[in-house]
Protein backbone atom coordinates (compact mmCIF):
# COMPACT_ATOMS: atom_id res chain seq x y z
CA UNK A 1 0.00 0.00 0.00
CA UNK A 2 2.74 2.44 0.81
CA UNK A 3 4.68 1.86 -2.47
CA UNK A 4 1.28 2.34 -4.06
CA UNK A 5 0.78 5.74 -2.52
CA UNK A 6 4.45 6.50 -3.71
CA UNK A 7 3.52 5.74 -6.82
CA UNK A 8 0.40 7.39 -7.14
CA UNK A 9 2.25 11.05 -5.64
CA UNK A 10 4.87 10.37 -8.36
CA UNK A 11 2.08 9.99 -11.10
CA UNK A 12 -0.10 12.85 -10.12
CA UNK A 13 1.82 15.36 -11.79
CA UNK A 14 2.23 17.32 -8.58
CA UNK A 15 5.65 16.08 -7.59
CA UNK A 16 6.38 17.76 -4.37
CA UNK A 17 10.19 19.13 -3.69
CA UNK A 18 10.54 17.03 -0.62
CA UNK A 19 9.34 14.35 1.46
CA UNK A 20 9.66 13.33 5.14
CA UNK A 21 8.68 9.65 5.26
CA UNK A 22 8.00 8.73 9.11
CA UNK A 23 8.94 5.00 9.15
CA UNK A 24 11.31 2.54 7.90
CA UNK A 25 8.08 1.18 6.12
CA UNK A 26 7.74 4.29 4.19
CA UNK A 27 11.11 5.09 3.72
CA UNK A 28 11.77 1.73 1.58
CA UNK A 29 8.41 2.50 -0.21
CA UNK A 30 9.37 5.83 -1.50
CA UNK A 31 12.81 3.77 -2.55
CA UNK A 32 10.74 1.22 -4.39
CA UNK A 33 8.49 3.08 -5.90
CA UNK A 34 11.28 5.46 -7.42
CA UNK A 35 12.65 2.47 -8.80
CA UNK A 36 9.48 0.87 -10.15
CA UNK A 37 9.41 3.76 -12.29
CA UNK A 38 12.85 4.00 -13.02
CA UNK A 39 13.03 8.00 -11.70
CA UNK A 40 16.35 9.63 -12.35
CA UNK A 41 17.84 10.92 -9.01
CA UNK A 42 17.79 14.75 -10.44
CA UNK A 43 13.85 14.10 -10.64
CA UNK A 44 13.26 12.77 -7.64
CA UNK A 45 12.14 14.87 -4.13
CA UNK A 46 14.62 15.55 -1.22
CA UNK A 47 14.06 12.67 0.96
CA UNK A 48 14.27 12.46 4.26
CA UNK A 49 14.08 8.91 5.81
CA UNK A 50 13.42 7.59 9.30
CA UNK A 51 15.39 4.28 10.48
CA UNK A 52 18.20 2.73 8.99
CA UNK A 53 18.63 -0.23 7.67
CA UNK A 54 20.33 -1.71 4.26
CA UNK A 55 18.03 -0.65 2.00
CA UNK A 56 17.93 2.59 3.33
CA UNK A 57 21.82 2.72 3.85
CA UNK A 58 21.54 1.64 -0.12
CA UNK A 59 19.07 4.93 -0.55
CA UNK A 60 21.75 7.12 0.80
CA UNK A 61 24.58 5.83 -1.36
CA UNK A 62 22.36 6.45 -4.14
CA UNK A 63 21.33 10.28 -3.27
CA UNK A 64 17.74 8.69 -3.50
CA UNK A 65 17.62 10.07 0.42
CA UNK A 66 19.14 12.78 1.63
CA UNK A 67 19.63 12.22 5.36
CA UNK A 68 17.33 9.70 7.90
CA UNK A 69 17.32 9.60 11.46
CA UNK A 70 18.65 7.68 13.49
CA UNK A 71 17.25 6.67 16.60
CA UNK A 72 19.50 3.91 18.32
CA UNK A 73 17.04 1.13 18.65
CA UNK A 74 19.68 -1.31 20.27
CA UNK A 75 19.97 0.93 23.25
CA UNK A 76 16.44 1.66 23.55
CA UNK A 77 15.63 -1.82 23.92
CA UNK A 78 18.78 -2.55 26.33
CA UNK A 79 17.72 0.53 28.57
CA UNK A 80 14.12 -1.24 29.20
CA UNK A 81 15.52 -4.56 29.64
CA UNK A 82 18.08 -3.42 31.56
CA UNK A 83 15.73 -1.45 34.20
CA UNK A 84 13.60 -4.43 34.42
CA UNK A 85 15.99 -7.13 34.83
CA UNK A 86 17.48 -4.60 38.04
CA UNK A 87 13.67 -3.29 39.20
CA UNK A 88 12.83 -7.35 39.43
CA UNK A 89 15.48 -8.80 40.95
CA UNK A 90 16.68 -6.51 42.81
CA UNK A 91 13.61 -3.67 43.34
CA UNK A 92 16.05 -0.97 41.64
CA UNK A 93 13.46 1.45 40.49
CA UNK A 94 15.32 3.14 37.50
CA UNK A 95 17.12 6.23 38.09
CA UNK A 96 14.19 8.87 36.22
CA UNK A 97 11.02 8.28 34.88
CA UNK A 98 11.68 8.93 31.15
CA UNK A 99 15.32 8.01 29.78
CA UNK A 100 15.90 9.17 26.47
CA UNK A 101 17.82 7.97 23.93
CA UNK A 102 19.61 10.54 21.59
CA UNK A 103 18.82 10.36 17.91
CA UNK A 104 20.92 11.35 14.88
CA UNK A 105 20.70 12.82 11.43
CA UNK A 106 22.82 10.35 9.09
CA UNK A 107 24.05 11.42 5.79
CA UNK A 108 25.96 8.81 3.45
CA UNK A 109 28.64 9.91 4.42
CA UNK A 110 28.37 8.81 8.15
CA UNK A 111 25.61 6.49 7.43
CA UNK A 112 28.30 3.47 7.53
CA UNK A 113 28.82 4.33 11.42
CA UNK A 114 25.37 3.87 11.80
CA UNK A 115 24.69 0.40 10.12
CA UNK A 116 27.26 -1.72 12.09
CA UNK A 117 24.60 -0.37 15.41
CA UNK A 118 21.69 -1.97 13.25
CA UNK A 119 23.64 -5.29 13.36
CA UNK A 120 22.87 -6.15 16.76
Amino acid sequence: AAIRGAIRMFNDGKRPDGVFCNTATGTVAMYRAMQYLDLPAAETPIVIGYDLNQEIYQMLQQDRCHVTIYQNPFMQAYDVVNYMFEYITHSVIPPKARNYVPVHVVFKHNAEMYLADTSH
